[in-house]
């Protein structure tokens, strides 16, 4: 923007200089033809004579003082055309400099953010093994999971060099298959199959769809396969007509029909609601073949939260 508008006040005053100089000469031209004609016309004979005569050396001479206030006009565009090029690379040079600290620092923070969570989970952990009640040791262990799957955006973030989004692919099959470790599944127990788009997910949503798919692989892993030959997680993000659509799905026993979203009493679910309502969607649960809960929301860099 700067560059362009540098670049038009430098045009419009170099076309000023260049209509002002045509001007002055073709006046001055005009005047001293006008002379003549009057002199002419009333037979001014030495006026007469020493204006005729002098009358191709008088054009020759207006003629240079344009050619050459055109050359200077011409000579002093480069100059400016130099120092405003000049000017532009010293502030293009300026805006490098700050994109790079920019970066640099973004870099730095998502690190340290990704770090303190670690931290808080240490904390969880080292606390837990101070719990002999096995229901509050899983309910620390649902905690830390819920810590690592912020702080597993926040290290893919710095990783990547991509301070806005991530491969959400990498992201949901990485988190899967964490959260089947740490509930004492081995990977060939439980299935997990991914259809995501190539759909770019900003912050603000990143964060909240991490702790939604983080809690409903949690409630599956805890209670829809119990009974299951073959369990499977189906995990899937797809973007349609400015639509984001997230299923999570499994083939388990299925979510009994009396518990409601908004109504829940279980922290999980509850959390699942709250950060549908802050991503400004909706969700549907199918639970005619296992589970299925598909979440739509409207891509936004800014999320408003909505009320039910």
């Amino acid at each position: 923007m700067q560059l362009s508008y540098e670049g038009d006040v430098f045009m419009k005053k170099a076309g000023n200089r260049i209509i002002a100089l045509s001007v002055m000469a073709a006046c001055a031209f005009w005047v001293i033809d006008s002379l003549i004609d009057y002199f002419v016309f009333y037979e001014e004979s030495f006026l007469e004579v020493f204006i005729l005569d002098h009358r191709e050396l008088s054009f020759r001479i207006l003629s240079s003082i344009f050619v050459i206030g055109f050359g200077v006009l011409i000579s002093r565009t480069f100059v400016v055309q130099k120092r405003v090029e000049e000017k532009l690379r010293g502030n293009e040079f300026k805006l490098e400099k700050l994109l790079r600290e920019k970066e640099v620092l973004l870099s730095e923070v998502h690190h340290r953010v990704k770090n303190n969570m670690a931290i808080i989970s240490a904390f969880l952990s080292l606390q837990s093994n101070y719990i002999d009640d096995k229901q509050l040791i899983a309910m620390f262990s649902e905690s830390q999971n819920r810590i690592h799957s912020m702080a597993m955006v926040h290290e893919r973030l710095y990783k990547h060099n991509n301070f806005s989004t991530i491969d959400f692919k990498e992201y949901a099959e990485a988190l899967s298959k964490d959260l089947i470790r740490s509930h004492g599944f081995g990977m060939e127990q439980v299935g997990v199959v991914t259809n995501i788009d190539d759909t770019a997910l900003c912050l603000n949503t990143l964060i909240p769809c991490g702790l939604i798919m983080n809690e409903l692989i949690t409630n599956s892993l805890k209670y829809a396969f119990k009974d299951a030959t073959e369990p499977e997680i189906r995990i899937a993000l797809e973007s349609e007509d400015d639509t984001i659509t997230m299923s999570v799905t499994d083939n388990g026993i299925g979510l009994p029909d009396e518990i409601e979203l908004n109504q829940s009493r279980t922290l999980g679910l509850k959390i699942v609601y709250q950060l549908i309502l802050q991503l400004g969607g909706n969700v549907e649960i199918d639970r005619s073949n296992g589970t299925e809960f598909r979440i739509s929301f409207k891509p936004s860099e800014k999320k408003h939260y909505r009320s039910n």
